[in-house]
């Protein structure tokens, strides 16, 4: 099963989303920083908490994504990889289909996009074809919707970004297809 993925400048009622995930940065509202600091999570390079959104937000719950220190956009594209793997991960154990990404305030937002649409793509992964249990339970469970929102002036490069990245994963969903077909 493919994840859409959609890139549009804000989150209206037709881009609802179940999980709104954002950059662990220092701009974090105290709220959210209160219950990350209660569950120990510090940002850290790669890694990803899901939270309960703050009451009166617009979504249900909270990814955080630690993008570390590093300037380096090879660096943050794959640390958020990594980190919106996890938070897929978890939406899913929630039955969570919608996951929106807020890139807004990112100077490296197409290269994050890409890798963003590419965890995406890799985590909702699965090869079954000759087992409907699984094709019925990743249908159930599965994140179904990636919405990237970002600033309107670079709506279209991110777009392109995340097209590119999309015939990539495409090339490895097909290579993975055959490695696990039966010879």
């Amino acid at each position: 099963m493919s994840v859409a993925i959609t890139v549009v400048p804000k989150l209206t009622r037709s881009a609802r989303a179940d999980v709104l995930v954002v950059p662990h940065t220092p701009r974090l509202p105290a709220s959210v920083k209160e219950v990350l600091r209660t569950r120990d999570y510090k940002g850290d390079w790669g890694t990803a908490d899901l939270i309960v959104a703050p009451r009166g937000s617009e979504v249900p719950f909270l990814g955080v994504v630690g993008l570390g220190k590093e300037s380096d956009a090879a660096r943050r594209a794959e640390a958020l990889r990594r980190g919106l793997a996890q938070v897929i991960v978890d939406a899913r154990a929630h039955a969570l289909k919608v996951v929106a990404l807020d890139l807004h305030e990112e100077p490296d937002a197409e290269t994050l996009a890409r890798a963003a649409g590419e965890a995406a793509e890799l985590t909702t992964y699965a090869f079954a074809k000759h087992k409907q249990s699984l094709a019925r339970q990743q249908r159930a469970r599965g994140v179904r919707t990636l919405v990237m929102v970002v600033d309107g002036k670079r709506l279209a490069k991110v777009a392109r970004a995340v097209r590119e990245g999309q015939r990539v994963m495409e090339g490895v969903k097909l290579t993975r297809d055959l490695v696990s077909e039966p010879a």
